[in-house]
């Protein structure tokens, strides 16, 4: 409870902040399945792509896992990043590092160009972790620090974020339905340290969802969030498992900042002991132009629960094998032997006999 008074007292304090964001990088849609399910993923996101979404879904998972992935833009903002999740003290902890940057960006103002040119350099290195709290919760905590860089300032802070999920298995009343999944995820939390000046602010955001599938083949989410730039958002996002090794994704975002379709698609690679996930979105990335997000998710050891993987498919594999499987004959009984069938006298030859035979 006291946990949550102080995240009330942050969130207004955050939202209510005037001045100039001096990380909007932090709120853009950021792996390439988050991207092309219109980032409706607070309940959804799979893999180190927790940590900049919700960082109790890791928990969910198991095994370790790598994201990389490169988001370009036609105005020439570029987004790297690099993630590593993997299991620790009974529960799972996760590395991230975000390079995001710009060319040479001339400025336009009231339509007329400019000589002034815009050139930033902005950096993220986040740690998470989470873990099973008990049966049906899941909750998890992001530490990050970020650090711009642009002509004529370097903000920087600490920043945290808070998430929870929570689990409903409703297959015993809808058969072969998957868990719902409702989650809440505080960002950008207690900002300040280190950060230099009162007339800026890191944007506060605030993020629910929920999302279930069938037969972990088909899956919908639902998203809202709130923030100081962005003000409301909803979205919607799907995902289909066409065939074993595709999965096709598409969503719509509707808000004042930022509205309209999304797409992408997925080859799901599977290796002994992981899968191997190409992943590409079509996203907008403001009202006026698209980004493109190339990226790749390598799970080892153990599979995740919550992405359609080849476990279904084996399943259905062995069924068909022991339907086809013949069964052993047993043997028949078939009575006495007639008189007519009498059976054939044994070969009692001794080996003295055989021998004076053969000679």
């Amino acid at each position: 409870m006291i946990i949550f008074f102080i995240i009330l007292f942050f969130s207004a304090t955050l939202y209510g902040a005037t001045g100039q964001n001096d990380f909007p990088f932090l709120n853009i849609s950021l792996d390439p399945r988050s991207s092309a399910m219109a980032q409706a993923t607070t309940s959804l996101a799979n893999g180190p792509s927790a940590i900049f979404i919700n960082p109790s879904l890791l928990a969910i998972e198991e095994g370790s896992s790598l994201l990389i992935f490169h988001r370009h833009t036609p105005a020439e903002i570029y987004t790297d990043s690099l993630s590593f999740a993997f299991p620790l003290f009974n529960g799972r902890m996760a590395l991230g590092l975000l390079y995001h940057y710009s060319e040479d960006i001339t400025i336009i103002r009231n339509g007329t160009l400019t000589d002034d040119i815009l050139l930033f350099r902005n950096i993220s290195a986040s740690i998470s972790y989470a873990r099973h709290v008990f049966k049906w919760f899941y909750s998890g905590t992001t530490f990050r620090y970020v650090t711009a860089t642009f002509p004529d300032s370097k903000p920087q802070a600490f920043l945290l974020d808070l998430g929870t999920t929570f689990l409903y298995n409703i297959d015993k009343y809808l058969h072969d339905f998957d868990d719902i999944k409702i989650a809440i995820s505080f960002q950008n939390i207690l900002p300040g340290f280190n950060y230099p000046s009162k007339t800026k602010y890191v944007d506060f955001v605030f993020r629910t969802g929920i999302s279930s599938g069938y037969k972990k083949r088909f899956i919908v989410s639902f998203d809202f969030s709130t923030s100081k730039d962005e003000k409301n958002r909803f979205s919607l996002g799907t995902e289909l498992l066409v065939w074993r090794f595709f999965t096709i994704r598409a969503g719509y975002i509707f808000g004042k900042a930022l509205e309209g379709l999304t797409a992408g698609a997925g080859i799901n690679g599977i290796i002994e002991k992981g899968k191997l996930t190409f992943d590409f979105s079509y996203a907008p990335a403001t009202s006026s132009y698209m980004n493109i997000t190339v990226g790749i998710n390598w799970t080892f050891s153990k599979e995740s629960k919550d992405l359609p993987l080849k476990k279904s498919f084996e399943k259905k594999e062995e069924t068909v094998k022991e339907k086809n499987k013949k069964e052993p004959l047993e043997p028949t009984y078939t009575g006495p032997p007639s008189e007519g069938d009498e059976p054939e006298p044994e070969n009692k030859t001794t080996p003295e006999e055989k021998k004076g035979t053969e000679e």
